[in-house]
Protein backbone atom coordinates (compact mmCIF):
# COMPACT_ATOMS: atom_id res chain seq x y z
CA UNK A 1 0.00 0.00 0.00
CA UNK A 2 1.35 3.42 -0.95
CA UNK A 3 1.76 5.73 2.02
CA UNK A 4 2.92 9.19 0.93
CA UNK A 5 5.16 11.10 -1.44
CA UNK A 6 8.92 11.17 -1.01
CA UNK A 7 10.21 14.58 -2.13
CA UNK A 8 13.85 15.65 -2.11
CA UNK A 9 15.04 18.17 -4.70
CA UNK A 10 14.48 16.61 -8.12
CA UNK A 11 13.66 13.16 -6.66
CA UNK A 12 9.92 12.58 -6.26
CA UNK A 13 8.22 9.19 -5.93
CA UNK A 14 5.77 7.27 -3.74
CA UNK A 15 7.14 5.83 -0.51
CA UNK A 16 5.87 2.35 0.46
CA UNK A 17 4.99 1.17 3.95
CA UNK A 18 7.88 -0.33 5.91
CA UNK A 19 6.14 -3.67 6.36
CA UNK A 20 9.16 -5.94 5.80
CA UNK A 21 11.72 -6.86 8.48
CA UNK A 22 15.31 -8.11 8.23
CA UNK A 23 17.58 -8.40 11.30
CA UNK A 24 14.94 -6.53 13.33
CA UNK A 25 15.16 -3.59 10.89
CA UNK A 26 11.89 -2.58 9.18
CA UNK A 27 12.19 -1.67 5.52
CA UNK A 28 10.17 -1.37 2.34
CA UNK A 29 10.76 -2.12 -1.34
CA UNK A 30 9.26 -0.20 -4.25
CA UNK A 31 9.77 -0.56 -7.98
CA UNK A 32 9.01 1.51 -11.06
CA UNK A 33 8.06 -0.22 -14.30
CA UNK A 34 7.68 0.68 -17.95
CA UNK A 35 5.81 -1.63 -20.30
CA UNK A 36 6.05 -4.43 -17.76
CA UNK A 37 9.83 -4.05 -17.28
CA UNK A 38 11.31 -2.92 -13.96
CA UNK A 39 13.18 0.35 -14.51
CA UNK A 40 14.06 1.16 -10.89
CA UNK A 41 14.23 -0.56 -7.50
CA UNK A 42 14.18 1.40 -4.23
CA UNK A 43 14.93 0.17 -0.70
CA UNK A 44 13.34 2.38 2.01
CA UNK A 45 14.44 2.67 5.66
CA UNK A 46 13.11 4.80 8.49
CA UNK A 47 15.58 7.66 9.06
CA UNK A 48 14.00 10.64 10.91
CA UNK A 49 17.06 12.89 10.94
CA UNK A 50 15.38 16.01 9.61
CA UNK A 51 18.23 16.29 7.09
CA UNK A 52 17.79 16.16 3.34
CA UNK A 53 20.70 14.57 1.53
CA UNK A 54 21.78 12.91 -1.70
CA UNK A 55 24.93 10.80 -2.10
CA UNK A 56 25.84 9.85 -5.65
CA UNK A 57 28.85 9.51 -7.89
CA UNK A 58 30.60 12.75 -8.86
CA UNK A 59 29.83 13.95 -12.39
CA UNK A 60 30.89 16.79 -14.64
CA UNK A 61 27.76 18.98 -14.03
CA UNK A 62 28.38 19.09 -10.26
CA UNK A 63 32.08 19.83 -10.74
CA UNK A 64 31.27 22.59 -13.23
CA UNK A 65 28.63 24.15 -10.94
CA UNK A 66 31.11 24.12 -8.07
CA UNK A 67 33.71 25.75 -10.33
CA UNK A 68 31.20 28.51 -11.22
CA UNK A 69 30.38 29.05 -7.56
CA UNK A 70 26.74 28.07 -8.08
CA UNK A 71 26.78 25.24 -5.55
CA UNK A 72 28.83 23.93 -2.62
CA UNK A 73 29.98 20.57 -1.32
CA UNK A 74 31.42 19.39 1.98
CA UNK A 75 34.89 17.85 1.78
CA UNK A 76 35.69 15.08 4.25
CA UNK A 77 39.46 15.05 3.71
CA UNK A 78 39.29 11.49 2.36
CA UNK A 79 40.56 12.05 -1.21
CA UNK A 80 39.22 8.77 -2.60
CA UNK A 81 35.76 9.46 -1.18
CA UNK A 82 35.71 13.18 -2.07
CA UNK A 83 36.80 12.49 -5.65
CA UNK A 84 34.14 9.84 -6.23
CA UNK A 85 31.12 10.85 -4.12
CA UNK A 86 29.08 14.04 -4.29
CA UNK A 87 27.64 14.95 -0.87
CA UNK A 88 24.38 16.75 -1.63
CA UNK A 89 23.51 17.91 1.88
CA UNK A 90 23.23 21.35 3.51
CA UNK A 91 22.88 20.13 7.10
CA UNK A 92 25.87 21.52 8.97
CA UNK A 93 26.28 18.30 10.91
CA UNK A 94 26.70 16.01 7.87
CA UNK A 95 30.21 17.14 6.92
CA UNK A 96 31.74 16.64 10.38
CA UNK A 97 29.87 13.35 10.78
CA UNK A 98 31.28 11.86 7.58
CA UNK A 99 34.71 13.31 8.32
CA UNK A 100 34.75 11.56 11.74
CA UNK A 101 33.20 8.25 10.62
CA UNK A 102 35.34 6.52 7.98
CA UNK A 103 33.18 3.41 8.22
CA UNK A 104 30.21 5.44 6.90
CA UNK A 105 32.25 6.75 3.99
CA UNK A 106 33.31 3.19 3.21
CA UNK A 107 29.79 1.71 3.09
CA UNK A 108 28.41 4.65 1.06
CA UNK A 109 31.17 4.24 -1.52
CA UNK A 110 30.68 0.47 -1.51
CA UNK A 111 26.94 0.81 -2.21
CA UNK A 112 27.50 3.29 -5.05
CA UNK A 113 30.20 1.08 -6.57
CA UNK A 114 27.84 -1.92 -6.36
CA UNK A 115 25.33 -0.28 -8.73
CA UNK A 116 23.29 1.98 -6.46
CA UNK A 117 22.46 5.18 -8.38
CA UNK A 118 21.83 7.40 -5.39
CA UNK A 119 21.36 7.31 -1.62
CA UNK A 120 18.80 9.96 -0.75
CA UNK A 121 16.75 11.15 2.22
CA UNK A 122 13.81 13.52 2.70
CA UNK A 123 14.50 13.88 6.42
CA UNK A 124 12.25 10.94 7.29
CA UNK A 125 13.32 8.08 5.03
CA UNK A 126 16.63 6.88 3.66
CA UNK A 127 16.28 5.44 0.16
CA UNK A 128 18.73 3.44 -1.96
CA UNK A 129 17.86 3.64 -5.68
CA UNK A 130 19.05 1.00 -8.15
CA UNK A 131 18.51 1.21 -11.90
CA UNK A 132 16.43 -1.62 -13.30
CA UNK A 133 16.11 -4.65 -11.02
CA UNK A 134 18.39 -4.46 -7.99
CA UNK A 135 21.14 -7.09 -7.99
CA UNK A 136 19.88 -10.27 -6.33
CA UNK A 137 23.16 -11.05 -4.58
CA UNK A 138 23.56 -8.99 -1.45
CA UNK A 139 22.04 -5.66 -2.54
CA UNK A 140 19.61 -5.55 0.41
CA UNK A 141 22.31 -6.56 2.89
CA UNK A 142 24.62 -3.90 1.44
CA UNK A 143 21.97 -1.19 1.83
CA UNK A 144 21.03 -2.35 5.31
CA UNK A 145 24.69 -2.27 6.38
CA UNK A 146 25.03 1.30 5.08
CA UNK A 147 21.81 2.28 6.86
CA UNK A 148 23.04 0.85 10.17
CA UNK A 149 26.39 2.64 9.86
CA UNK A 150 24.56 5.94 9.29
CA UNK A 151 22.18 5.63 12.27
CA UNK A 152 24.53 7.49 14.70
CA UNK A 153 23.79 10.59 12.61
CA UNK A 154 20.23 10.53 13.96
CA UNK A 155 21.35 11.44 17.47
CA UNK A 156 24.00 13.90 16.28
CA UNK A 157 21.59 15.75 13.98
CA UNK A 158 19.22 16.42 16.87
CA UNK A 159 21.93 18.20 18.87
CA UNK A 160 22.03 21.04 16.33
CA UNK A 161 19.52 23.83 15.98
CA UNK A 162 19.52 24.27 12.26
CA UNK A 163 17.28 26.31 9.96
CA UNK A 164 17.07 25.55 6.25
CA UNK A 165 16.01 28.38 3.87
CA UNK A 166 16.30 26.03 0.90
CA UNK A 167 12.56 25.54 0.36
CA UNK A 168 11.79 29.28 0.35
CA UNK A 169 14.53 29.91 -2.20
CA UNK A 170 13.35 27.04 -4.38
CA UNK A 171 9.81 28.48 -4.33
CA UNK A 172 11.13 31.87 -5.52
CA UNK A 173 13.06 30.21 -8.37
CA UNK A 174 10.09 27.99 -9.27
CA UNK A 175 7.83 31.06 -9.53
CA UNK A 176 10.39 32.77 -11.78
CA UNK A 177 10.70 29.62 -13.94
CA UNK A 178 6.91 29.31 -14.21
CA UNK A 179 6.53 32.96 -15.26
CA UNK A 180 9.25 32.65 -17.90
CA UNK A 181 7.81 29.30 -18.99
CA UNK A 182 4.41 30.93 -19.50
CA UNK A 183 5.95 33.66 -21.65
CA UNK A 184 7.90 31.02 -23.58
CA UNK A 185 4.73 29.05 -24.35
CA UNK A 186 3.07 32.28 -25.51
CA UNK A 187 6.08 33.11 -27.68
CA UNK A 188 6.14 29.67 -29.28
CA UNK A 189 2.41 29.92 -30.01
CA UNK A 190 2.71 33.37 -31.55
CA UNK A 191 5.97 33.15 -33.46
CA UNK A 192 6.06 29.49 -34.53
CA UNK A 193 2.54 28.06 -34.71
CA UNK A 194 0.71 31.20 -35.78
CA UNK A 195 1.43 32.09 -39.38
CA UNK A 196 -0.34 35.48 -39.22
CA UNK A 197 2.36 38.02 -38.36
CA UNK A 198 1.62 41.73 -38.04
CA UNK A 199 5.02 43.45 -37.80
CA UNK A 200 6.23 45.50 -40.77
CA UNK A 201 9.76 44.23 -40.04
CA UNK A 202 10.49 41.57 -37.43
CA UNK A 203 14.30 41.83 -37.31
CA UNK A 204 14.31 44.71 -34.73
CA UNK A 205 12.13 42.59 -32.44
CA UNK A 206 14.65 39.72 -32.59
CA UNK A 207 17.48 42.15 -31.78
CA UNK A 208 15.66 43.40 -28.67
CA UNK A 209 14.80 39.81 -27.77
CA UNK A 210 18.46 38.82 -27.98
CA UNK A 211 19.49 41.57 -25.54
CA UNK A 212 16.57 40.66 -23.27
CA UNK A 213 17.65 37.00 -23.32
CA UNK A 214 21.20 37.89 -22.29
CA UNK A 215 19.92 40.19 -19.53
CA UNK A 216 17.40 37.69 -18.15
CA UNK A 217 19.96 34.90 -18.31
CA UNK A 218 22.39 37.05 -16.32
CA UNK A 219 19.72 37.91 -13.72
CA UNK A 220 18.65 34.27 -13.44
CA UNK A 221 22.24 33.05 -12.98
CA UNK A 222 22.87 35.80 -10.42
CA UNK A 223 19.83 34.62 -8.44
CA UNK A 224 20.98 31.00 -8.66
CA UNK A 225 24.41 31.96 -7.32
CA UNK A 226 22.92 34.22 -4.62
CA UNK A 227 20.43 31.60 -3.43
CA UNK A 228 22.38 28.37 -3.83
CA UNK A 229 26.10 29.11 -3.73
CA UNK A 230 26.27 27.62 -0.23
CA UNK A 231 23.93 24.74 -0.99
CA UNK A 232 24.89 21.22 -2.01
CA UNK A 233 21.28 20.05 -2.21
CA UNK A 234 20.62 22.44 -5.08
CA UNK A 235 22.96 20.77 -7.58
CA UNK A 236 20.31 18.48 -9.09
CA UNK A 237 17.77 21.32 -9.29
CA UNK A 238 20.21 23.81 -10.79
CA UNK A 239 20.91 21.42 -13.66
CA UNK A 240 17.17 21.34 -14.42
CA UNK A 241 16.79 25.11 -14.01
CA UNK A 242 19.69 25.89 -16.34
CA UNK A 243 18.33 23.52 -19.00
CA UNK A 244 14.88 25.11 -18.82
CA UNK A 245 16.28 28.66 -18.88
CA UNK A 246 18.51 28.03 -21.90
CA UNK A 247 15.60 26.67 -23.95
CA UNK A 248 12.79 28.91 -22.62
CA UNK A 249 14.43 32.33 -22.41
CA UNK A 250 14.74 33.10 -26.16
CA UNK A 251 11.01 32.62 -26.75
CA UNK A 252 10.07 34.19 -23.40
CA UNK A 253 12.16 37.26 -24.27
CA UNK A 254 10.49 37.60 -27.68
CA UNK A 255 7.06 37.48 -26.06
CA UNK A 256 8.06 39.97 -23.35
CA UNK A 257 9.44 42.42 -25.93
CA UNK A 258 6.33 41.99 -28.07
CA UNK A 259 4.06 42.73 -25.10
CA UNK A 260 6.15 45.72 -24.02
CA UNK A 261 6.17 47.16 -27.55
CA UNK A 262 2.37 47.10 -27.76
CA UNK A 263 1.31 47.75 -24.17
CA UNK A 264 0.15 51.36 -23.54
CA UNK A 265 1.69 52.39 -26.86
CA UNK A 266 1.62 56.24 -26.80
CA UNK A 267 2.08 56.64 -30.58
CA UNK A 268 -0.74 57.81 -32.84
CA UNK A 269 -2.07 55.48 -35.53
CA UNK A 270 -0.83 56.22 -39.04
CA UNK A 271 -2.31 55.12 -42.35
CA UNK A 272 0.06 53.78 -45.03
CA UNK A 273 -0.92 52.92 -48.59
CA UNK A 274 0.33 50.00 -50.64
CA UNK A 275 -0.69 48.44 -53.94
CA UNK A 276 -1.40 44.71 -53.94
CA UNK A 277 1.06 42.90 -56.23
CA UNK A 278 0.08 39.31 -55.43
CA UNK A 279 -2.20 37.28 -53.17
CA UNK A 280 -2.03 33.66 -52.04
CA UNK A 281 -3.20 31.23 -49.39
CA UNK A 282 -1.49 28.64 -47.22
CA UNK A 283 -3.32 25.66 -45.74
CA UNK A 284 -1.82 23.66 -42.87
CA UNK A 285 -3.06 20.62 -40.99
CA UNK A 286 -3.75 20.89 -37.28
CA UNK A 287 -2.30 18.28 -34.96
CA UNK A 288 -5.74 17.49 -33.57
CA UNK A 289 -7.28 17.15 -36.99
CA UNK A 290 -8.77 19.59 -39.42
CA UNK A 291 -7.12 22.34 -41.42
CA UNK A 292 -6.55 26.07 -41.13
CA UNK A 293 -6.04 28.46 -44.03
CA UNK A 294 -4.00 31.68 -43.91
CA UNK A 295 -4.52 34.48 -46.44
CA UNK A 296 -1.76 36.83 -47.63
CA UNK A 297 -1.12 39.92 -49.72
CA UNK A 298 2.18 41.20 -51.03
CA UNK A 299 2.25 44.97 -51.62
CA UNK A 300 4.52 47.57 -53.14
CA UNK A 301 5.25 50.98 -51.70
CA UNK A 302 2.81 53.70 -52.67
CA UNK A 303 2.84 55.85 -49.53
CA UNK A 304 4.90 54.15 -46.82
CA UNK A 305 7.19 57.09 -46.09
CA UNK A 306 10.12 55.88 -44.00
CA UNK A 307 8.34 52.70 -42.91
CA UNK A 308 9.61 49.33 -44.21
CA UNK A 309 7.46 47.46 -46.69
CA UNK A 310 6.59 44.00 -45.29
CA UNK A 311 7.31 40.96 -47.46
CA UNK A 312 3.80 39.65 -46.77
CA UNK A 313 0.70 40.79 -44.92
CA UNK A 314 -1.70 38.36 -43.29
CA UNK A 315 -5.33 39.35 -43.94
CA UNK A 316 -8.79 38.12 -43.05
CA UNK A 317 -10.68 35.82 -45.48
CA UNK A 318 -13.29 38.50 -46.15
CA UNK A 319 -10.68 41.15 -47.06
CA UNK A 320 -8.81 38.61 -49.19
CA UNK A 321 -11.91 37.93 -51.28
CA UNK A 322 -12.88 41.62 -51.56
CA UNK A 323 -9.52 42.72 -52.91
CA UNK A 324 -7.64 41.76 -56.06
CA UNK A 325 -4.20 42.41 -57.54
CA UNK A 326 -3.51 46.11 -58.31
CA UNK A 327 -6.08 47.28 -55.72
CA UNK A 328 -4.92 49.74 -53.08
CA UNK A 329 -4.62 48.60 -49.48
CA UNK A 330 -4.74 50.97 -46.52
CA UNK A 331 -2.57 49.75 -43.65
CA UNK A 332 -2.99 51.34 -40.21
CA UNK A 333 0.10 51.04 -38.03
CA UNK A 334 1.42 52.21 -34.68
CA UNK A 335 5.10 52.85 -33.97
CA UNK A 336 5.29 50.84 -30.72
CA UNK A 337 7.10 51.76 -27.51
CA UNK A 338 10.28 50.22 -28.94
CA UNK A 339 9.81 51.90 -32.33
CA UNK A 340 8.96 48.58 -33.97
CA UNK A 341 5.88 49.41 -36.07
CA UNK A 342 3.04 46.88 -36.17
CA UNK A 343 -0.23 46.62 -38.05
CA UNK A 344 -3.47 47.34 -36.18
CA UNK A 345 -5.88 47.55 -39.11
CA UNK A 346 -6.33 46.86 -42.83
CA UNK A 347 -8.84 48.37 -45.23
Amino acid sequence: MRERLFINSAHVFFAPNLDLVRDEVPYGIATSTSKGVITETRYHFDFPSGAYFNFHKESFPEDFLKYLGMTFEFQTGDKEFDDQVFIGCDHEGMGPFLRNHPECRAVILEALNAGCDIITSDGRRMVFKFPNLAPADGSLELCMNAFKKMTPFLSESKKLRWSDPFLKRVIVMEILILILGGYAVGGIGQFFFNDSFDYLAVKPLWVYSFYATISLLGISFALLILFFRKSARAASLIKVYVLILVFALPMASAQIMDDYNRQDDPSWPKVLTGQITSQWTKTVRRRRGGKITYYYFAVRNVDFGNYPVPSKISVSPSLYHRKKVDDMLEITVQDGRLKIPYIIGLR
